[in-house]
């Protein structure tokens, strides 16, 4: 898969990414490590491997004026979790292999703040604003519902074992 981020969100980057564009440049870079803060310092970096082997760092503040085009190798096309088997139906969207759920990372409201405060990517809000908030979620599909009312988990694994759970607790109250 194939995408362009722009300078502003190179913290989607993802170790094994490769770099093949930026600014218009071509270059082959993949992604040893993603953005991070260097020891000792505020300046954030993103180590990447040549092809030639050679190791370095890309500094986003001063070589990414404007984005990077990124070549994303597919992901595991199945995975269990909790015993629960699933399919991956795109970026953060799990189906398990019967159809019936689908696990997702998705918007799960909005929330106003009073104040100021520090955002992700060294943004400032200014107060009284609106943010969205996420998480993970079951959507069961027959129902057109969230599935056992589970929503805004931390992680895909979280929410998968929630629905194992539910569905073993409502087969044994089924019976």
């Amino acid at each position: 898969m194939e995408f362009t981020l722009n300078s502003h969100e190179l913290n989607r980057l993802r170790r094994g990414d490769r770099i093949v564009q930026i600014d218009g440049r071509n270059v082959d870079f993949t992604v040893v490590r993603p953005p991070h803060t260097l020891p000792n310092s505020t300046t954030v970096a993103i180590a990447v491997k040549a092809e030639s082997g050679r190791e370095a760092n890309l500094y986003p503040d001063s070589n990414i004026e404007r984005n990077v085009t990124v070549r994303r190798p597919e992901r595991a096309v199945t995975r269990t979790v909790a015993g629960l088997k699933l399919r991956n139906s795109g970026d953060k969207h799990w189906t398990t292999v019967d159809g019936k759920y689908e696990i997702a990372y998705l918007e799960q409201g909005l929330s106003e703040c009073e104040n100021p405060h520090p955002m992700a990517g060294g943004d400032y809000c200014p107060g009284h604003q609106y943010h969205e908030y996420f998480g993970w979620s079951v959507w069961d599909v027959e129902g057109d519902d969230y599935a056992f009312d589970i929503r805004n988990e931390k992680s895909m694994s979280s929410a998968a074992e929630d629905l194992v759970r539910a569905l073993r607790n409502n087969s044994t109250t089924a019976r």
